[in-house]
């Protein structure tokens, strides 16, 4: 063997670097001291990532060819074992693509049994002709080229199986002479289907994948990547965030690539990104630090998921849960979590602030008569004017219904909230113009203080409401501020209230009815019914204390239901054998008028009592007619058509007016207490009860005069030409056993 240096090989090594292959002749001497000459033909291979070299070693003929031939022999069979040994295909072809020599891997593809039966023999001999004329244009290409060209490549072997070779071929020279090629190749079936499973996968995984370089430049990235932002991956590859899809959330994203360059730390950022068509995108990105072999972060994977749809979601829950759907104002949840900052802010600043409870006065009235569309139009735009009276930083907010609530954040005294108070009342008192209708509303306002009231959120909310009802109770449209005393009214309220709703099936209601007479014959001509609640059966409770509670909780409806059901059974009784209608007259709520459907309950209800229409009259209130609603309208008219009497209870304290009059089908006027109490010592109020008479008879209405009490009233008002009178002096309300339907009084 020659002698090989570690010089020798460091030079070998580096003049193999600049060719892909070469060949030279040393001499070699052998153990019995004879020098012979030894071919060395050397070509650099590649294998994954580290190179290597392929050392074919041939002793040349001479003389003295039998001297030192078993040594020959021995360094032939190891040259030969170190071929068949090595685990990819190895051979030698001359120039015309015919196989010199080849290893036993390369027979066993070939299916030939020995290499001998490789030799001279081309790839057209062993492989199906496209296979060998693409392997021959490749030492072809071996042959013209300087460096080593690598391929991969179908082979198919005996069984007609097809594999996948990874194949390097360089030329082989010889004395400064190409005369032929040599090459090695190795399956990488495996490999390739484990590469192809893991592009499919990239390319399939329905998230984003980039890979960054240090100029923030993307390498590479999957196709979901690019369909993103609705280009193609040679577009994006290259560019960086900042150049596309740019704007300040890519600068500040490739910020965020660089601290992981830096830190080597990986770390989650959202990308903002506004599409071509203006929608709004929001990636969440992973970024992964990719280190190399020494630790050093060489790129940055980006792993990314479109979370728009995700955010907005929750945005869409949050907004439900914490704002009103209608006006999209706060809701109850966000006005008490605010409320509970607030209070912590004041605790530590040392300042008061108020909060207002508004309730919009009527509105129920206004929903009812025209339908819940101009309502809910109502309150949106009650809710924008109550917005422009308040700070940009307080809250107004939405609790249900008309009910609104507003907190004022800061202010200096407690005039500051009855300023605002006062704004919004004004404010509200404008007209609302709502599907081509002019509608008028006003606003009850409670007001509670902190610290003055509560240092509690939860005493703050119910003192401003019992504020609130306050307010109501003073004749609305007004703000009261919370004082102690409210609470033991409200709790006194909320008592009634409660008790209330067990009454009717606790049976503890009852009808009283006070008489109506003829002023000139003094004969009982009807009665009016009147409410009397026996609460527990023991306590007598003034319809003046449960009334406008039952209005207020809607449980007027199902009161108002069982007065008429009574009341027609009475008159039933009252009228068996009769040839004159004995009256009886029953009030109606406004509210029970509007809510319920009255024509048909109370037709029911005379269908099963057997009570004629002629038997009963129905009172109203003034205001009901100020509603101006043509459904209102058409109720009263077909109770006239029915034959039922409408009467308009309290006439003249409300908004009389001969319009009404004349457009609804008024039959009788019953003139309020107020303008007969002094009738016969006040000139002023003669005359207006003349007037009313005058104007009755005018329009052929009937007329009733409520709270006599004297004989010179009944007699003043009987000259003047009323025909009909009630009050204490014909009679206080009694039972229904205790009435005199016949006889003068």
């Amino acid at each position: 063997m020659p002698d090989f240096s570690h010089e020798w090989w460091r030079e070998h090594w580096h003049a193999l670097q600049k060719v892909k292959s070469l060949s030279y002749t040393v001499k070699s001497r052998s153990k019995s001291g004879q020098h012979f000459d030894v071919v060395i033909t050397a070509t650099k291979i590649c294998l994954g990532e580290t190179d290597y070299s392929l050392e074919v070693l041939r002793k040349l003929p001479n003389s003295h060819a039998d001297e030192g031939k078993p040594e020959q022999l021995d360094r032939e069979h190891y040259l030969r074992t170190l071929l068949d040994n090595f685990p990819f295909m190895v051979w030698l072809k001359d120039k015309d693509s015919r196989l010199l020599a080849a290893n036993k891997a390369y027979a066993k593809m070939a299916g030939v049994p020995t290499t001998y039966d490789l030799e001279g023999k081309t790839d057209f001999d062993f492989f199906p002709a496209e296979l060998a004329q693409q392997y021959v244009d490749g030492d072809k290409d071996a042959l013209n080229s300087d460096a080593p060209i690598g391929v991969i490549c179908p082979i198919r072997d005996t069984s007609g199986e097809y594999y996948w070779i990874e194949s390097y071929k360089s030329s082989l020279v010889v004395d400064d002479q190409v005369i032929g090629t040599v090459g090695y190749a190795r399956d990488v079936t495996e490999t390739l289907q484990r590469e192809r499973e893991y592009h499919s996968l990239i390319s399939n995984f329905p998230n984003s994948i980039v890979r960054y370089n240090r100029q923030n430049k993307r390498t590479y990235l999957n196709p979901k990547t690019a369909d993103f932002y609705g280009v193609t991956c040679d577009f994006l590859v290259g560019k960086s965030p900042s150049e596309y899809p740019g704007g300040a959330s890519a600068i500040e994203f490739e910020s965020h690539i660089q601290e992981v360059f830096a830190a080597g730390i990986n770390k989650n950022v959202d990308l903002h990104w506004q599409t071509p068509e203006g929608r709004g995108r929001i990636i969440h990105t992973s970024l992964i630090a990719e280190l190399d072999p020494n630790g050093e972060v060489m790129a940055v994977i980006a792993m990314g998921q479109d979370v728009t749809e995700t955010v907005e979601s929750q945005a869409r829950i949050h907004h439900l849960a914490y704002f009103d759907s209608l006006t999209e104002l706060p809701n109850r949840a966000l006005l008490a979590d605010r409320l509970n900052q607030t209070m912590a802010e004041a605790d530590r600043n040392h300042h008061p602030f108020s909060l207002m409870m508004l309730d919009l006065d009527r509105f129920k009235e206004i929903n009812d008569s025209y339908g819940h569309t101009v309502g809910d139009q109502l309150l949106c735009e009650a809710a924008r004017r109550l917005e422009t009276r308040i700070r940009r930083y307080d809250t107004i907010a939405r609790l249900g219904g008309d009910e609104f609530a507003i907190l004022l954040s800061e202010i200096h005294h407690p005039q500051n909230a009855s300023n605002v108070g006062q704004k919004i009342i004004e404010a509200m008192a404008e007209p609302f113009y709502i599907a081509g209708k002019e509608l008028f509303i006003t606003v009850s306002i409670g007001i509670a203080v902190f610290p003055t009231d509560s240092h509690k959120v939860e005493d703050l909310l119910k003192y401003a409401d019992s504020a609130l009802y306050s307010a109501k109770s003073k004749g609305r449209n007004n703000f009261q501020f919370y004082s102690s005393d409210l609470t033991e009214k409200t709790s006194v309220r909320m008592n009634i209230e409660n008790a209330l709703r067990k009454a009717l099936q606790k049976d503890e209601f009852k009808l009283y009815y006070q008489p109506q007479v003829d002023l000139i014959t003094k004969e009982v001509v009807g009665v009016e019914a009147l409410i009397r609640w026996h609460r527990d059966h023991r306590e007598l409770v003034s319809p003046d204390q449960f009334i406008g509670i039952a209005e207020e909780s809607g449980l007027i409806i199902s009161i108002g239901e069982w007065i008429i059901s009574t009341a027609c059974k009475a008159a039933v009784q009252w009228n068996a054998g009769r040839t004159t209608p004995f009256t009886v007259s029953i009030n109606l709520s406004t509210r029970q008028f509007i809510q319920n459907d009255l024509f048909n309950s109370v037709i029911n209800i005379l269908t099963e009592t057997g009570c004629k229409p002629e038997w009963i009259k129905l009172e109203i209130t003034e205001s009901l007619l100020l509603e101006d609603n043509e459904a209102i309208q058409s109720v009263l008219q077909t109770f006239h058509n029915y034959g039922l009497c409408i009467s308009i209870d309290d006439f003249g304290t409300g908004y009389s007016a001969l319009s009404y009059l004349n457009r609804f089908p008024i039959s009788q006027l019953k003139i309020d207490r107020s303008f007969i109490k002094d009738i016969t010592t006040n000139l002023d109020r003669g005359l207006i009860v003349q007037a009313i008479i005058s104007m009755a008879r005018s329009l052929r209405k009937g007329l009733i005069a409520e709270g006599v009490e004297t004989e010179a009233q009944a007699q003043y008002l009987a000259a003047i030409g009323c025909p009909h009178a009630q009050g204490y002096l014909f009679g206080r309300p009694v039972p229904f056993e205790e009435v005199l339907v016949t006889g003068q009084l």
